[in-house]
């Protein structure tokens, strides 16, 4: 693509005339400034992967074109249907459901039960953010283009009568996203755009404006193209600016800042919902973005044991003290990373993309594509010849029996029927060849895709073929832990910036009860060693629960954890304290009627073993005897 060409299209687009509303000067600067911006990375994109992005998603989907080598579609060649479609089943096979658990290690031992506490409410918000239905869309996206990506953000729209705003995530495939061109890693990057069509009456909404002053997209009614770019401003503050074509949506240079209502003639803050001025009665007023907040109450601290119970002195009082006083401002807590995780499917070298599982398979599934054709061809092709005498007619209908006049034996024995049938045995060996060489680029066998595997007869030697392929597949479950890990620390930011209230939740202790956890983010304040300021300690080192993983083979998990309990690892299989243990840990594990079998267990604790209760009614004289005891 010419990008001068493009940059003077855009530049007459943006000063021809418009019946929308003009943008004010330093919109306008703005947005001729990062709309070029746009065209460059749109540019990139443009040459070098959008060729790609379609063709993965054709050999994934099935089709029947054929490519040249430099991405284009051959029209001139016969068209080759996908009849086994290798790139979609090998696919579909490494797809993983589990959403890995977070793992909260603080830098700090002291802050141990705050890590307990994060990871604790981290595992709600996944619960809550429907994240099965985001990670679904992101498996797929990550092993047929090779990268997705996805964006935390604070939602204040989502407020409940206890809480004040809530997480947001969502999954963005690559070709919503535009990125900065020459940047390979996420954290160096300085801007990236996002492509979204979005309802022009949701943003006339939630932009105060009139649904007829937003562009209208060409293909799509009652849609709108929004383009939006995150970006540090020369401050280093993250910002947000968006625009359907050439019309400025919103400019929010201090994007995760929290804005306040201020008046404008004596700069009194105000209630979002006060339209007068208390102090000099004017009706103008303004958001202005604040870094402080002042405390309406006092923060008491105390100092926890490690699994988080306060500590009490010799009379028994909580060892307590102000950290900070009503009235006391501090500094919120500031976000300086772009709000965006990538996942790579395979890394790349020098580049942001990961390579694509589509890519590897693309010849493979092109010459399967040819041979199988060929293959069709033949067998359709094949039929019956017959011959007969020169002079002899035969007439050619339905009927099952024909009649054919002849002179003479000789005759007769010229009549017959010969079979034409194409040899397509080689053509089939080749074929398999393709299927199994693409799959061993990827490392998948027989016995991690359920199949009967020749090499493997015994169910051990079964899970050990498995087990192999599933280290081949290590590298991809890494990255994806990696993106997951990242994600963690990007929302526990978040959650510090903007989560006012503590936040409760529900948990299991060690013993299967259900107790109640929560979050804080005063809790993480701490007085800086130095400067004696209040901040708040981020030192804490986010990764995977990878044994939240085993949790997908349920029945492999019961088995195990039964054969534990026989051995004796639980302790005396025949103490009810240790049936107790065992039933409460099959509970956990999602084991059928397990809750009625500790509830059972439970009511039977206050009775009598039954050998004591035949001896009792056998001889009522003990009964008494314990009874003058107690």
């Amino acid at each position: 693509m010419n990008v001068e060409k493009e940059r003077k299209k855009m530049g007459q687009a943006l000063n021809s005339k418009s019946s929308h509303p003009k943008n004010t000067k330093k919109e306008q600067q703005l947005l001729n400034y990062w709309d070029r911006k746009f065209h460059d990375a749109n540019s990139y994109y443009t040459a070098y992967l959008e060729p790609l992005v379609q063709r993965r998603y054709d050999r994934y989907y099935g089709t029947n074109k054929l490519y040249k080598s430099d991405g284009s579609v051959n029209r001139k060649g016969e068209p080759t249907p996908t009849v086994n479609n290798i790139v979609f089943e090998m696919i579909e096979t490494q797809i993983n459901n589990v959403i890995p658990a977070p793992k909260v290690t603080p830098r700090d031992y002291e802050n141990q039960y705050l890590g307990r506490g994060l990871e604790g409410y981290l595992k709600m918000e996944m619960d809550r953010l429907n994240s099965q239905i985001d990670n679904d869309l992101a498996e797929r996206e990550t092993y047929i283009q090779g990268t997705v990506f996805y964006k935390t953000a604070w939602d204040s729209s989502q407020s409940t009568p206890k809480t004040d705003g809530e997480m947001d995530l969502e999954v963005y495939p690559i070709d919503s996203v535009r990125i900065q061109p020459g940047v390979d890693k996420m954290e160096d990057m300085e801007y990236i755009f996002t492509i979204e069509l979005v309802s022009r009456e949701k943003l006339a909404t939630l932009y105060n404006m009139k649904i007829d002053d937003i562009p209208e997209h060409e293909n799509y009614e009652d849609l709108a193209e929004l383009i939006t770019v995150y970006y540090f401003n020369d401050k280093g503050i993250l910002s947000k600016f968006g625009w359907v074509k050439d019309i400025v949506i919103f400019n929010e240079e201090s994007y995760l800042f929290r804005k306040f209502k201020h008046c404008t003639k004596c700069d009194e803050k105000v209630g979002y919902d006060v339209h007068e001025c208390p102090v000099c009665y004017g009706t103008n007023f303004k958001f202005k973005a604040s870094e402080t907040e002042t405390l309406k109450e006092d923060l008491i601290g105390f100092d926890p044991n490690p699994d988080g119970s306060p500590k009490f002195d010799d009379n028994g009082q909580v060892i307590s003290d102000v950290v900070a006083k009503a009235g006391e401002e501090i500094k919120y807590y500031p976000i300086n990373q772009l709000p965006f995780v990538v996942r790579r499917n395979i890394s790349k070298k020098n580049s942001i993309y990961g390579i694509s599982d589509a890519d590897v398979l693309e010849e493979n599934q092109a010459f399967m594509n040819k041979i199988t054709t060929k293959i069709t061809e033949n067998l359709l092709k094949a039929g019956s010849v017959i011959t007969k005498p020169k002079n002899v007619r035969i007439k050619n209908n339905d009927r099952t029996l024909k009649i054919a006049n002849v002179n003479t034996r000789t005759e007769a024995d010229m009549i017959a029927v010969k079979n034409l049938q194409a040899n397509i045995q080689q053509d089939d060996i080749w074929v398999s060849r393709l299927y199994n060489m693409g799959r061993n680029s990827l490392g998948i066998t027989d016995s991690f895709q359920g199949k009967r595997d020749p090499t493997a007869e015994s169910g051990k030697a079964k899970e050990f073929a498995a087990r192999q392929t599933g280290g081949r597949l290590q590298s991809k479950q890494r990255m994806k832990d990696a993106a997951y890990s990242n994600l963690y620390e990007l929302m526990f930011k978040y959650l510090l910036a903007f989560c006012d209230e503590k936040r409760s939740f529900s948990k299991e202790d060690a013993t299967g009860k259900v107790v109640e956890g929560h979050f804080y983010r005063y809790e993480f304040l701490e007085t800086h060693p130095d400067t004696g300021e209040l901040v708040y300690n981020d030192r804490f080192l986010f990764d995977v629960d990878n044994a939240s993983q085993l949790s997908t083979d349920r029945e492999a998990l019961w088995k195990e954890t039964m054969n534990n309990f026989k051995t004796g690892t639980f302790g005396d299989p025949t103490d009810p304290r240790t049936v107790k243990l065992y039933w409460n840990t099959m509970r956990q594990l999602g084991y059928p009627l397990a809750d009625k079998t500790l509830n059972n267990l439970e009511e039977r604790e206050d009775e009598l073993p039954m050998e004591l209760q035949r001896a009792i009614m056998q001889n009522p004289e003990i009964l008494q005897q314990l009874q003058q005891m107690l």
